[in-house]
């Protein structure tokens, strides 16, 4: 009987014994849960804090002063910027009803529309899951289909999606069967169809038909990857749409897009290193339509015509990733360039002058636009620090 008894209050001791362990670990826990939660509390009221602090500094106008003949222009102030939670990929944007529409494409799939009337996001589309949207324009249509304007978007996922801007309704979707690496619009007069010209990774060029989404023709047996592309019309060389392309074997060819045939090949000079273009645009010269390319440093304007380089300078410290041309007063040329460097250039192109330089930026520029918007011609910049910025 009294071996039983102290078997018994032998068990209930080590029983004892066994939930105040137990109890002790599941305090530790819970004391070290509870430091968990409040130190992330702690740095997302931190964050939120200086998110609010730079969002607040981004609100305030940058004015710098121009000297010279360019008196006229004194003033390039920033109007406002936006700051998302992701990083910007790509941008368009489009003057809709009186007012400036802005498109970001972001590194999560998703596609933010914002209102620069308004200052505010007002329509977020879920385009691609966690795939970063790779191109995104504006398409004016006519109404062939749901909407007068449609936008864009391509991703790796080797979709092609068209989008009503102002609903985020999926209009169309296109499967391209190669990774689409940038593309650009354009109009057959033949056939009075809009074509949207993808460039693959497959080194091919798909035309599509936007009415029915079928495939129009291809282009195929390259040599060579395009790695960038826009078009311009040269009443000289064709009455088709002229595609300007950047290949990765240190070329830019122009293509006539209803033919398919190589028009003109450029080459940047020999002391430029192998590479790609890595920025393209098209701009208006005296008059005639010229080509004009960032290669690494350096930018050209080429004589599409000819395959001559009119004018070349070195504009930044790191590669040109972005180029935009507008169009001022008395019909002055200005370029706009981005950088690798974390800067926007403002150039006069006839002299190769440099007007300004921003630097509003602290990663690179991804992609510039220019629109003229009620008399005032506005430049919007994206870039990797996840912003996007309107100059006036």
């Amino acid at each position: 009987m009294d071996k039983e008894y102290k078997n018994d209050e032998n068990k209930n001791i080590n029983n004892q014994l066994e939930n105040d362990y137990l109890n002790s670990i599941q305090n530790k826990l819970t004391n070290q849960n509870n430091e968990k939660n409040d130190n992330i509390n702690n740095e997302i009221e931190k964050s939120n804090k200086n998110l609010d602090n730079v969002q607040a500094q981004q609100q305030n106008a940058f004015t710098f002063e121009i000297t010279s003949k360019f008196q006229k222009y004194e003033k390039f102030s920033l109007i406002t910027s936006l700051v998302h939670q992701y990083k910007v990929f790509s941008m368009a944007c489009k003057e809709i009803n009186d007012n400036v529409i802005i498109a970001a494409g972001c590194e999560n799939g998703q596609i933010f529309i914002w209102d620069l009337n308004l200052n505010k996001i007002i329509l977020t589309i879920d385009a691609y899951r966690d795939l970063f949207v790779e191109c995104l324009d504006f398409l004016d249509i006519e109404n062939k289909i749901k909407s007068n304007t449609v936008l864009v978007s391509t991703c790796i996922d080797y979709y092609i999606k068209l989008w009503n801007p102002k609903t985020g309704e999926n209009i169309r979707s296109i499967f391209n069967e190669s990774r689409p690496l940038c593309m650009t619009f354009v109009t057959s007069t033949k056939h009075s169809k809009t074509i949207i010209v993808v460039a693959n990774k497959d080194k091919k060029i798909n035309f599509w038909d936007l009415d029915d989404g079928t495939l129009f023709f291809q282009l195929q047996d390259f040599s060579y990857t395009i790695t960038i592309m826009t078009n311009l019309k040269v009443n000289n060389l064709a009455s088709e749409r002229i595609l300007v392309c950047g290949c990765d074997d240190n070329t830019i060819r122009l293509f006539n897009s209803a033919k398919g045939n190589i028009i003109t090949n450029l080459f940047p000079e020999q002391e430029v290193r192998d590479g790609n273009a890595y920025s393209l645009t098209t701009m208006l010269l005296k008059y005639d339509q010229t080509v004009v390319s960032g290669h690494y440093e350096v930018i050209r304007i080429w004589d599409p015509q000819t395959g001559a380089v009119i004018r070349s300078w070195v504009a930044h410290n790191n590669f040109v990733t972005s180029l935009s041309a507008i169009q001022l007063l008395n019909k002055i040329p200005f370029l706009v360039s981005g950088s690798k460097d974390f800067t926007i250039k403002i150039w006069n192109p006839e002299k190769k002058q440099l007007i300004i330089s921003l630097d509003n930026h602290w990663k690179k520029i991804v992609c510039l636009r220019s629109v003229n918007f009620k008399m005032q011609h506005l430049i919007i910049s994206a870039s990797s620090d996840a912003s996007i910025k309107v100059f006036n």
